[in-house]
C-alpha cells in the first residue's frame, strides 16, 4: 500500500508527467528528461501536501527532500497477572490485573514490580 502519491508536472508545458505511488520503506528510481518539474507529494496518512520545483540538467540528479509531520501515536499497555495477582505500577500509576494505561509515543516508561510477592 502506498504511503505517498507523487504527482509530477512539466513546468514548461504545464502538463502532467504522471502520478507515482511511493512506499516509504522501498527504494524506487524514476528517470525524467532534462527540464523543469514540479513535484507534488501527498502524504496519504495525513493528507499533507508539499511541493518542490526542480530543474534537471544533464548528468545531475537533484535530491527531492520531503519531510512530513508524523501523527502523534499513543500506545496502550495492558497489565495482566495470572494466576496470582502481582502489584504493578507504570510511570507511578498503580495498575490492577487487566487494567490499561495509554502512553504517548516518545514517552519514557518505567514499570515497577515488587522484588518479592507473598503467595
Amino acid at each position: 500500500m502506498a504511503d505517498v502519491n507523487l504527482a509530477v508536472i512539466d513546468l514548461a508545458s504545464g502538463q502532467s508527467v504522471g502520478t507515482f505511488e511511493l512506499i516509504l520503506s522501498q527504494i524506487q528510481t524514476y528517470e525524467f528528461d532534462v527540464g523543469s518539474y514540479r513535484f507534488r507529494a501527498t502524504y496519504l496518512l495525513t493528507g499533507e501536501i508539499q511541493e518542490i520545483d526542480v530543474t534537471i540538467v544533464e548528468g545531475v540528479n537533484p535530491p527531492l527532500d520531503f519531510t512530513f509531520t508524523p501523527l502523534p501515536t499513543n500506545f496502550t499497555l495492558t497489565y495482566q497477572s495470572n494466576p496470582i495477582v502481582i502489584p504493578c505500577a507504570i510511570n507511578g500509576q498503580t495498575l490492577s490485573s487487566g487494567s490499561s494505561v495509554i502512553v504517548p509515543s516518545g514517552t519514557s516508561i518505567t514499570i515497577s514490580v515488587p522484588s518479592e510477592v507473598n503467595i
